[in-house]
């Protein structure tokens, strides 16, 4: 399977799983909001029902005191209160048990609400033919009340006592329950009503809950098997790619990597063996070229020791005048001629040591080693060489021998290297100091010069192959010199440094064991 096919699949899927998430909230929040509005129409249902029961009360109350006191005021607030119920007059927004009460002493303003009749409020509501029969009859029972009052507020002028005996007799008492009856029972009918629609949408919303739960749930399996799935077809092969590489960058050689996972992957994969075989084959044909190239430089360093031995051999012959006496001119000849051949004897050296570090069959020839006449005779072999370029050579030992377990020719290279080096850097009439000292079971040799300095970026490549610096003072050399030097400490067990600071010289310096043992 390609990766975006996988993609594609798994954003439509997504995207499905999230439209149905989001419909079944949905349709949850909208049954929680039916919910509320069936509450709310159970609460106005009690409204009116409770105010059907409070109308009739208080209508039996207004007119009970105006026949007891004849008071019209008490009549007035029982035409308002009929012209309330039927329509005629505004509706008060606050209309309550105490509302009456309140409008009799004088402390709420006439209404100025709508008018709507309490049946067109009954009918509003959307009852069911028996809730509205119910409340119907109740208001039928509560007009039959009316009538008797108004009866008694015919005959209350003429004859008082007729019209307490109606509105307090027995017959009226009798009536006035019986408006109860269909108002209980319509409460009733709206409670059993108003549970089972709640009942309703509450398995509705459960089953709307259980949908959102599995769909939650088969979303979470989902994801499970899909990280499970990307572990296997993607992340453990990109590791394994990733491995693969890190090992040819490694410059080892690894074999070929078995591609797997999706389509991309085993197309990357076959990529990568392709070029790791190409890299393998590069690094097979680089490891003979130089291992030809070792074997060259070494045939020919030890080809040109020869004539160059031969050669320093008859240039002191004449210098010490076996052939013949020289002139003046003639020994400046001579003397060239062994300096020139001494220079080239170290690069031969330089190149030799090279080829054996490269090859891995540098051996060292240990001898108990006194350093410091190591440290006097490269300098006095170097003398001449210093006062050509002007500058004062100095040694600084320590009072104590210093007799070592070292190879004295390799250490004498890492002596000549050091100095060679500072008299380079070091311009005419500066001082370069040799100087050496016990420290922590080691001798420390230091090569002070007052040369140019070193800047801080170049020191870390100071000590590899054929890596030279700008700018000094003389040219020349192969830039093996301080390489080679740092193969040679090492191979003491000892250790190699720099300190410089760029315009006021630099100090190299190296360590040697003074133990009896041949370092490790």
């Amino acid at each position: 399977m390609r990766i975006e096919t996988l993609s594609r699949v798994g954003s439509y899927t997504v995207a499905a799983l999230l439209v149905a998430a989001l419909a079944l909230s949905g349709m949850m929040a909208q049954l929680q909001q039916t919910a509320v509005q069936t509450e709310a129409r159970r609460h106005r249902s009690y409204q009116l029902a409770e105010e059907l029961r409070q109308s009739s009360e208080d209508l039996t109350r207004l007119a009970q005191a105006y026949v007891s006191t004849r008071n019209p005021r008490y009549l007035h607030y029982y035409d308002e209160l009929l012209g309330i119920r039927n329509g005629t007059l505004p509706r008060p927004a606050d209309y309550s048990t105490r509302y009456w009460d309140m409008r009799v002493a004088g402390l709420t303003a006439p209404p100025s609400g709508p008018r709507v009749s309490l049946r067109e409020l009954m009918r509003r509501e959307g009852f069911s033919d028996g809730e509205f029969e119910l409340l119907s009859e109740a208001e039928r029972r509560s007009d039959a009340l009316v009538s008797q009052e108004r009866q008694a507020f015919a005959v209350v002028g003429k004859d008082p006592a007729r019209a307490h005996a109606i509105l307090y007799g027995k017959a009226y008492e009798r009536q006035k329950a019986q408006i109860m009856e269909p108002i209980d029972r319509f409460i009733r009918m709206v409670d059993e009503r108003t549970q089972r629609e709640l009942v309703q949408l509450d398995r509705r919303q459960g089953a709307y809950m259980d949908a959102l739960l599995f769909l939650l749930g088969s979303m979470f399996l989902g994801f499970l098997l899909l990280s499970a799935y990307l572990r296997k077809q993607l992340l453990t092969p990109l590791s394994d790619l990733e491995r693969h590489v890190r090992e040819i960058t490694s410059s080892k050689q690894p074999g070929d990597l078995e591609p797997r996972g999706f389509d991309e992957l085993v197309t990357l994969g076959n990529g990568v063996n392709e070029m790791s075989r190409a890299v393998t084959r590069e690094i097979e044909a680089l490891k003979a070229l130089d291992a030809l190239k070792n074997s060259f430089v070494n045939a020919i360093s030890h080809d040109l020791r020869t004539p160059i031995t031969s050669l320093r051999g008859y240039a002191e012959f004449l210098a010490d005048g076996i052939g013949g006496t020289l002139t003046a001119e003639q020994q400046g000849f001579v003397a060239q001629i062994e300096k020139a051949s001494l220079r080239l004897m170290h690069l031969v050296d330089d190149l030799l040591d090279f080829a054996r570090l490269e090859a891995g069959t540098l051996r060292l020839n240990l001898t108990q080693t006194d350093l410091a006449e190591k440290i006097n005779e490269v300098v006095e072999s170097l003398r001449p060489q210093v006062q050509e370029a002007g500058i004062n050579l100095s040694v600084e030992l320590a009072p104590d021998p210093l007799v070592m377990l070292m190879d004295p020719e390799r250490i004498e290279r890492v002596l000549i290297n050091l100095l060679t080096n500072a008299i380079k850097f070091t311009p005419p009439g500066r001082a370069i100091r040799v100087r050496t000292r016990r420290e922590d079971g080691e001798v420390v040799c230091e090569v002070i010069d007052e040369g140019i300095g070193i800047a801080p970026e170049a020191i870390p490549r100071l000590f590899k192959h054929f890596s030279q610096l700008e700018g000094g003072v003389r040219k020349g050399g192969t830039g093996l010199g301080l390489s080679i030097s740092k193969a040679l400490v090492e191979a003491h067990g000892g250790r190699i440094g720099v300190r410089s600071t760029p315009g006021q010289g630099s100090t190299f310096w190296f360590t040697l064991p003074l133990g009896e043992q041949p370092p490790a």
